[in-house]
């Protein structure tokens, strides 16, 4: 994001999903490992055809 705006591209927009425990400002909104897999993992227009074994795995591993 820092590079787009720095190369004067449109800004970045950050959508709430975006904001989540791998950032310090979701960290202080309480957002968690369930908010991540509900709101920020969701694939929106996967590849069809696209093979989820790796993230049908992680889910299960992670209990999300």
């Amino acid at each position: 994001a820092e590079e787009v705006v720095a190369r004067d591209e449109p800004s970045v927009v950050v959508e709430d999903d975006h904001i989540d425990m791998h950032t310090s400002r979701g960290v202080a909104m309480g957002r968690d490992k369930a908010h991540w897999w509900n709101r920020g993992a969701v694939v929106r227009n996967p590849v069809e055809g696209l093979d989820r074994k790796w993230g049908d795995y992680l889910r299960k591993l992670d209990g999300g």
